[in-house]
Order: structure tokens, then C-alpha cells, then sequence
């Protein structure tokens, strides 16, 4: 156990100030976001997610790569807007707690996207038209909120207190708010936490747990270690095979174009 945790910690200390200083996974994704034009919005709670603003500056990411590079040199050069979400900010990340008004227009369209996704295929044309006007709707009410432009549904921006950074929690003074929160992520990395490489500590909490209950009920220390790890195999066996369909089906995109 306490080589274990030792390792696990030694790990950790250099992914944060070694690797993640060269190579870090997090960061790169969010910046292939804002080259493909390509926004993310997440849900893993209720009324809590995240949102990466994806917004190209330069207009247009469907180029050759000549011009890409021109465009990034551009940008490097700061003869380009900023990307960021707010006007003159860098800040593409956020922490979102959105009201229960917005939860309810969100539902609404996702629901009639995903039964436009899983209507019978007695004419496959019509099937794909309703599939596609389906998720453009959403895609367009999602649009038109973080550009300001429902005036029904209005958010704000804001930064997390030192407390709430600590708690990982947000303090609110009304019991139901009107206004959605956006919360700067400064360092551009709380979008992790809705993906399996984000969750590492509680991924090593857990094998810590297992390994305890394993070895009070077997009293062996090897026979622990390894079902703890057979265990830890077949999770991520579950999450490799079930990811792609589950974000095939959350996204509607057809599981052929992911990679």
C-alpha cells in the first residue's frame, strides 16, 4: 500500500511539473477546438457542466494546410482577434451553472434531437432530414445563448473565490437563480473533469478502497493486488467500448467518424 501511493504520488508530481510543462493533453484539445472552430458544451450534472469556446479567430478552419499555418502565424503575431469568449479576453474555458429555466429549453431540444435519432428507418431520407433540422435547432438555440442573444436566458460572467476553488463548489444567494454563471478557468484545465483522463485521483482513491476491502476479506496482500488490478483493467476495458457509443449517441454523430 505504501508503495503504492508512493508511486502513485511520484506520478503525479510529474505529470503536474514535468510533463504537463511540455505536453499537456488537456490544453491541446482545447486549443484544437478553437482551430476547428469547434465549441464543446457539457452537461455532467443537472444544471452544472462545462464549455469550451471553440470560436476560430480566424473565420474559417476548413483550409489547406499552407493557409493554417499563415493563419497561426497571424495569431502568434497578434494581428488576429482574441479567442476568447469575452471581448478582448484569451479565456476559453468555463465552468457553467445554468438556471432551470435554460435546463428546460435544453431539454426540449434534446429530446426531439434524440427522437429524431432513434426513429425507425421506414424512409431513411426523411429519418436523416428530421435527424439533421433536429440537431441544428440545437445546435442553433446553444449558439444564440453564449452570443447573448436570448434575451429570455441571460448568463454572466464570473470568478471563482478562493473558498469555492478550494470546496470546488459556488456560492449562490438566491435559492433559484434567474441569470446562467460562467466561471473563468484560468488555467484551461477544469474540462478534464468530464473525461476519463481528468479523474485520476479519484480513479487512484478508488483502487486505494478496493485494495483495503480486498485485503480484509482474503488477508493477502498479492490476491488484493491483483483482482484490485484486474478490477482496474475491465473498468477501463468498459470505458474504452462504451465511450464511443455513448458519445456517438449524446453528440449524434455516427460512431464511424469517431477515432
Amino acid at each position: 500500500m505504501i508503495v503504492y501511493g508512493a508511486t502513485a504520488l511520484g506520478q503525479f508530481i510529474i505529470n503536474r511539473l514535468i510533463i504537463s510543462m511540455f505536453f499537456n493533453p488537456i490544453l491541446n484539445f482545447v486549443d484544437l477546438l478553437s482551430v476547428m472552430n469547434v465549441s464543446l458544451f457539457t452537461l455532467t450534472h443537472k444544471q452544472f457542466g462545462y464549455y469550451a469556446h471553440g470560436k476560430s479567430v480566424h473565420g474559417r478552419a476548413d483550409t489547406d494546410m499552407l493557409d493554417l499555418q499563415n493563419c497561426l502565424r497571424r495569431e502568434a503575431n497578434g494581428q488576429t482577434g482574441t479567442r476568447g469568449l469575452e471581448p478582448g479576453q484569451d479565456i476559453t474555458t468555463f465552468e457553467i451553472k445554468v438556471t432551470t429555466e435554460f435546463r428546460q429549453y435544453y431539454d426540449t431540444f434534446y429530446r426531439a434531437a434524440m427522437v429524431g435519432n432513434t426513429m425507425g428507418a421506414g424512409n431513411e431520407d426523411e429519418h436523416n432530414k428530421s435527424q439533421v433540422e433536429s440537431y441544428r435547432r440545437l445546435n442553433t438555440f446553444l449558439q444564440k445563448f453564449f452570443m447573448h442573444g436570448l434575451p429570455s436566458l441571460k448568463m454572466q460572467f464570473n470568478s471563482k473565490g478562493l473558498i469555492e476553488k478550494f470546496l470546488d463548489i459556488e456560492f449562490s444567494t438566491q435559492p433559484q437563480p434567474v441569470v446562467s454563471d460562467l466561471y473563468r478557468d484560468q488555467r484551461g484545465e477544469t474540462i478534464g473533469n468530464a473525461l476519463f483522463y481528468g479523474n485520476e485521483s479519484h480513479l487512484v482513491v478508488f483502487e486505494i478502497l478496493a485494495f483495503v476491502v480486498f485485503d480484509i476479506a482474503f488477508t493477502s496482500f498479492i490476491l488484493s493486488a491483483v483482482i484490485t488490478y484486474v478490477l482496474s483493467q475491465i473498468i477501463r476495458f468498459l470505458r474504452q467500448t462504451l465511450a464511443r457509443r455513448n458519445l456517438s449517441s449524446r453528440t449524434m454523430i455516427d460512431k464511424r467518424f469517431l477515432v
